[in-house]
C-alpha cells in the first residue's frame, strides 16, 4: 500500500498535514485563503502495482473571505459598482440606468455616511449588447459615480499540490482532468500546462484547479470535502513510497474575454508617460482581438505611445511614429480571458516557495546564502522596508535547504501573527518572481493584460489610476503593523506611494478593502484586483522590445531548473534557455517609493530593467477559455 508519512519519526496512513495560512482576517477582506484538514482517500492501484494509471484522491477543505461571482443572463446587468461614493448624501439618490441597447433594468441606492455604499438590482432588464451607463439625482449630495456589468466574473482559488518521497527534493503533482470531487455550491476547473491543447496525463496533465462558487453570490467562501484526483503514478512515485505532500492556493480573479481599451488619451501635462493611443489620433484604441498589432507608426488602428519626448520612459520604446514593430499574434493582448492573482506576491507565499526548493535553488532566489545565520535576511540582509524574510535555520552548502520564515518584529520567535506574511513581498528580481510563477503553474502577465486588468471594459478616463477615477490618497501611519488586520489611518487612503516616512515600505495585500467600501476607497480594479496603483511595482511583458514582444503566455510546468531559474520558452528575461536577466520584463502601475507614475497608462518603466530593488514585486496569471460578453455568462 501508499505510505504517505506525517515526519521522519511518526508514520501512518496519513499526509503531511500542512495548513497553508496564506492569511487570515475576518475584517479585511484581503488576502485570507485557508486550505485546512488535508488527507487522503480512495486509492486506486486496480491497474496493477506501481502502475502509472494508478491515483489517490487529496482531500482538504478550503476557504476565504471576501468572494464573489456575478452572474447574468445574456443581455442582462449582473452588477453595478460603486466607483465613487459623492459626498453629503442624506437620503438614497435614485438610480438611472441609460443607454447599451437594452432597456428594463432598475436599481436602488444605499447611502451611510453621506456617500453611496452599494446598488443593489431590482431589474436585471434585458436586451444590453454593452455597457449602460448609471447616474444618480437627488439625495442631497453629489459625486457619486458607478459601473454596470452584463457578463459574469468571479474569484476562484488556483489550489496546486507539491510532494516530495522518501525526504527527497519537493516536485510537482500531476492532476487528473476529471474525477474530482467538489461539495455543493463549487465547481472547479482543471488547468493544464498547455490549455489550448487536450489534456493528457503524461504530457499535458493538470498542474492545479481552479476553484470556485458555482452560482451567483458574495461573502465567505467555506469548501469542505474538496478531493483532488492526484495520479501518482503518472508522476512514478511507487504504491509503497514514503511520501509528503503539501497542499497550496492562491486567490485569482477571473477577467472575462472583452474588448478594452489601451491607453487613456491624456494630453495635459504630466500626460501619462508613453501611454498607449491610436496612430493617427490621440485617444485610446479598443483592442478587439488576439490577432498581431502594428506598434507604432500614424495610422489609425495602429497601437502607437504618447510620447512627446524621450525623458518619459527611462529608456524608450524601439517604436515611434516614424518607426514600426509587429506585435505577433502569440502575443497575450489582454482581449482573451485570464486569471489574474487578486494580490501581489505575499511575503508569506514567497517564503513558502524558498521552503520548497532545494540548497542550490535557494542561493538563486535569495539575496544571502541560504547558509548564513538564523535570523539573516533572506531578501534584504538588514530586513530593510518591511521586508521580514528570515533564515530561521540555517542551511548546509550545495546540501542542506535552510528553513525560511517571517520575521516583520525581528525578535527571533517566527512566523508570529505580526511577522508580516500578508506584506507584499519586495526586493523581488524579475528572476526570482519568473521562478515563483514558473513553480506555481502560473505565467507573467503583459502590459495589456495589466490595462485590462485595471480598466475592465468601460471607456477610459484621462489620467485614471487602477480604481478608475484621479482620486489618490497617500497612506500613512500603520496600525496594527504585520498584522491580518494591518492598516493606516490616513482618512480616505487608497494608495502606498510617495515614500512616506511613516510606511517606508510595502503594506498587506489588500490593505484599504473592507466589507463597506467602493472601488476608491478600497484600490480595486475594475474587476476587483488589488493594488494595481501603488504599493510594489508590477512586473509585465513589454511591447517596447523585441525580447518582450517574443512572449508566447506559456505556463509554468510547477518546476525550476537544478539551479533554481524559471525555464520556460520565450518568458521575458530568458537566456540560453533560462530566465537570468530582467530584459523584456517592464515595470507598471509604480510602487511605495515613488510620488508618480501610478496611473494606469503611465509608461514610464515599462521596459525598464530593474534589479534587487526595495519596490519591485510582482503577481502572474494564467490563460483560461474564452467567455465572449455576448455570447453568455457561464462558467469554464
Amino acid at each position: 500500500m501508499m505510505l504517505f508519512r506525517l515526519n521522519s519519526k511518526r508514520q501512518g496512513l496519513k499526509p503531511y498535514l500542512v495548513l497553508f495560512l496564506l492569511s487570515v482576517t475576518s475584517l479585511a477582506c484581503a488576502n485570507n485563503i485557508l486550505v485546512s484538514n488535508v488527507s487522503l482517500t480512495g486509492r486506486d492501484v486496480s491497474a496493477g502495482v506501481n502502475n502509472a494509471s494508478n491515483f489517490i484522491k487529496i482531500k482538504f477543505n478550503l476557504s476565504w473571505e471576501n468572494s464573489w461571482r456575478w452572474n447574468s443572463s445574456a443581455g442582462s446587468i449582473s452588477y453595478i459598482g460603486v466607483i465613487s461614493g459623492g459626498s453629503g448624501y442624506t437620503s438614497a439618490p435614485s438610480v438611472s440606468i441609460s443607454g447599451g441597447g437594452g432597456f428594463g433594468a432598475s436599481a436602488t441606492a444605499t447611502v451611510s455616511g453621506g456617500k453611496v455604499t452599494g446598488i443593489s438590482i431590482t431589474n436585471a432588464g434585458s436586451g444590453y449588447t454593452s455597457l449602460p451607463t448609471i447616474s444618480f439625482s437627488g439625495g442631497g449630495g453629489s459625486g457619486a459615480t458607478a459601473a454596470a456589468y452584463i457578463y459574469s466574473w468571479w474569484d476562484a482559488a488556483w489550489v496546486f499540490v507539491k510532494y516530495r518521497v522518501g525526504g527527497g527534493e519537493w516536485q510537482h503533482a500531476s492532476l487528473n482532468d476529471t474525477f474530482h470531487t467538489m461539495p455543493s455550491g463549487a465547481s472547479s476547473y482543471i488547468g493544464l500546462q498547455d490549455f489550448s491543447t487536450a489534456f493528457n496525463a503524461s504530457t499535458n496533465p493538470g498542474l492545479g484547479a481552479f476553484i470556485y462558487r458555482s452560482a451567483a453570490g458574495s461573502g465567505s467562501n467555506t469548501f469542505n470535502n474538496v478531493e483532488l484526483r492526484w495520479n501518482y503514478g503518472r508522476n512514478g512515485v511507487n504504491d509503497n513510497a514514503d511520501v509528503d505532500i503539501k497542499v497550496f492556493a492562491v486567490e485569482m480573479v477571473y477577467i472575462p474575454m472583452s474588448p478594452f481599451y489601451a491607453g487613456d488619451g491624456e494630453t495635459t501635462s504630466p500626460a501619462s508617460k508613453a501611454g498607449f493611443r491610436d496612430g493617427a489620433v490621440n485617444s485610446p484604441l479598443q483592442i478587439t482581438s488576439e490577432s498581431s498589432l502594428t506598434l507604432g507608426g500614424t495610422s489609425s488602428g495602429n497601437l502607437a505611445n504618447n510620447m512627446p519626448s524621450s525623458s518619459q520612459q527611462f529608456p524608450i520604446d524601439d517604436f515611434s511614429s516614424s518607426t514600426t514593430q509587429t506585435l505577433p499574434g502569440a502575443f497575450r493582448k489582454g482581449y482573451a480571458a485570464f486569471y489574474c492573482m487578486k494580490y501581489e506576491v505575499s511575503q508569506g507565499l514567497y517564503r513558502d516557495f524558498l521552503n520548497t526548493l532545494t540548497y542550490t535553488q535557494q542561493a538563486a532566489r535569495t539575496t544571502t546564502a541560504p547558509n548564513s545565520s538564523a535570523g539573516t535576511g533572506a531578501l534584504s540582509s538588514s530586513n530593510a522596508n518591511r521586508n521580514g524574510i528570515d533564515i530561521q535555520t540555517a542551511g548546509t552548502a550545495t546540501t542542506t535547504p535552510a528553513v525560511y520564515a517571517c520575521n516583520l518584529d525581528g525578535d527571533a520567535i517566527y512566523n508570529e501573527n505580526n511577522d508580516g506574511e500578508f506584506i507584499a513581498c519586495n526586493f523581488l528580481t524579475w528572476p526570482h518572481l519568473a521562478a515563483y510563477l514558473d513553480w506555481s503553474g502560473l505565467r507573467p502577465m503583459s502590459e495589456l493584460e495589466y490595462e485590462k486588468a485595471c480598466r475592465g471594459t468601460r471607456s477610459a478616463v484621462v489620467g485614471e489610476f487602477a480604481w478608475g477615477n484621479t482620486t489618490i490618497t497617500t497612506a500613512g501611519n500603520i496600525t496594527n503593523s504585520g498584522l491580518t488586520n494591518e492598516s493606516c489611518n490616513t482618512s480616505n487612503a487608497n494608495c502606498v506611494r510617495n515614500n512616506d516616512p511613516s510606511v517606508a515600505g510595502p503594506m498587506r495585500a489588500g490593505v484599504f478593502a473592507t466589507t463597506a467600501t467602493n472601488r476608491t476607497e478600497s484600490g480595486a480594479s475594475y474587476w476587483g484586483v488589488m493594488e494595481m496603483s501603488g504599493n510594489v511595482f508590477e512586473r509585465a511583458a513589454s511591447l517596447g522590445s523585441s525580447t518582450g514582444r517574443a512572449y508566447t503566455a506559456v505556463h509554468g510546468n510547477g518546476s525550476l531548473s537544478t539551479a533554481g531559474h524559471a525555464n520556460q520558452s520565450n518568458w521575458p528575461g530568458i537566456s540560453s534557455g533560462l530566465v537570468t536577466t530582467e530584459v523584456g520584463a517592464g515595470l507598471r502601475g509604480s510602487s511605495w517609493l515613488n510620488a508618480g507614475d501610478h496611473k494606469v497608462s503611465s509608461r514610464a518603466y515599462a521596459n525598464f530593467v530593474a534589479t534587487n530593488f526595495s519596490d519591485m514585486g510582482g503577481r502572474g496569471v494564467r490563460s483560461a477559455p474564452g467567455i465572449s460578453i455576448s455570447a453568455g455568462v457561464s462558467g469554464p
